[in-house]
């Protein structure tokens, strides 16, 4: 990213503790300033949302994931889609042939983190 920042061009904002020193280790690991890091990671994820928003205009995510999906809405066939995870793979309900569209566009979702946290919760109350 080059982007020429001036000083009236810097805000401040806080940041959660430990949501820090986890940046900050990994700033450190790849030997960048955490500013730097920061700035980096934020602008990847503007990226990101823009290649979404050009790459599959017609999806969108519905609600929150709940349990091991995703639900997503399809303009271009006009229903709502889940997208479930199994194991470490995703399914989608309505292209069970493989790799989809849907599949593609819930993998660059920061919501898909929110599955496996989910899974991870599941399986240590079934543990317990």
């Amino acid at each position: 990213m080059t982007t020429k920042k001036t000083k009236s061009a810097i805000v401040t904002v806080d940041i959660d503790r430990a949501l820090y020193d986890e940046l900050k280790a990994r700033a450190d690991k790849k030997r960048y300033k955490i500013k730097e890091y920061v700035n980096e990671r934020l602008w990847l994820d503007l990226q990101k949302e823009k290649f979404l928003a050009a790459y599959a205009p017609f999806l969108s995510v519905i609600g929150e994931p709940e349990g091991n999906r995703i639900t997503l809405h399809d303009t271009k066939i006009k229903q709502t889609v889940d997208v479930f995870l199994h194991d470490t793979q995703l399914y989608c309900e309505i292209d069970e042939k493989g790799p989809c569209a849907h599949i593609d566009y819930v993998m660059l979702l920061p919501e898909l983190s929110k599955l496996y946290i989910n899974r991870q919760q599941q399986s240590k109350k079934e543990g317990e």
